[in-house]
């Protein structure tokens, strides 16, 4: 399970940095698979230890104490800008071959295809990070209809 506590933006309109709770100020949390949290602790040791190999970020007018907790950062120690992600993936799909979607059609073919292969929706919620299974049940509607239509076998 990992715990989502904070979240980093670059702001659009002043482009600081910005650190703040998640969406009405709960923790969320993630169900990721074994091989994936450890991974993110693979990466969290090479960001401490990259961190550390470059004491300079800690001296860049726009660094703040808490940037030293990230996973990933740009090359100069700062977050990552979030409106330059759809952009990132683009360009690594195109260079891995494989059709170009955003993020966020990502997700949302992901849930679609956890609901299809009969994941019970209260788990697509837990995995999205959504508390209930409302925003699901809405947002993947289609889905749901469709899957209620299918034949057993």
């Amino acid at each position: 399970m990992l715990a989502v506590t904070q979240k980093c933006f670059m702001e659009r309109t002043t482009r600081r940095c910005v650190i703040e709770k998640p969406k009405q100020g709960k923790l969320r949390q993630l169900r990721l698979p074994k091989w994936i949290m450890a991974a993110l602790y693979e990466q969290a040791r090479l960001a401490r230890q990259q961190a550390k190999a470059h004491p300079e970020w800690a001296t860049h007018p726009a660094h703040d104490a808490r940037h030293d907790l990230m996973l990933f950062r740009r090359r100069d120690g700062l977050p990552h800008d979030p409106t330059c992600l759809p952009a990132m993936v683009r360009a690594r799909c195109r260079r891995a071959g494989v059709p170009v979607f955003s993020p966020h059609a990502m997700r949302h073919y992901c849930a679609s295809m956890l609901l299809e292969g009969g994941m019970p929706t209260k788990y697509v919620a837990d995995w999205l990070g959504h508390t209930t299974t409302a925003m699901v049940e809405t947002t993947y509607a289609h889905v749901i209809a469709r899957l209620k239509g299918r034949k057993t076998e």
